[in-house]
């Protein structure tokens, strides 16, 4: 979903939650649809999974739930976007 990536040679690091570290590669635009798009999501290494960047889709105006049974991202206007299950 990376539209692409602006590749960064000083990259910063980000801590996981067992303390290992990933380098960030880069950063991207993310495009789910023509008319909705995330900028500034960071390019890691060794993620095999995406990473949404809550504080950026609640300044967008969407609605972030997260419980027990995952995630739902809702956007007042158009409704539910997201619903994700948990991997317990």
């Amino acid at each position: 979903m990376f539209t692409n990536i602006d590749e960064d040679e000083d990259s910063e690091k980000v801590t996981f939650r067992d303390n290992s570290k990933g380098r960030v590669r880069g950063s991207s635009k993310v495009a789910s649809t023509e008319d909705l798009h995330l900028s500034k999501v960071f390019v890691v290494e060794t993620l095999n999974f995406n990473l949404l960047p809550i504080a950026q889709l609640c300044d967008m105006g969407f609605k972030c739930t997260f419980d027990e049974d995952g995630a739902m991202i809702e956007n007042a206007k158009k409704g539910l976007v997201f619903h994700g299950v948990s991997h317990k």
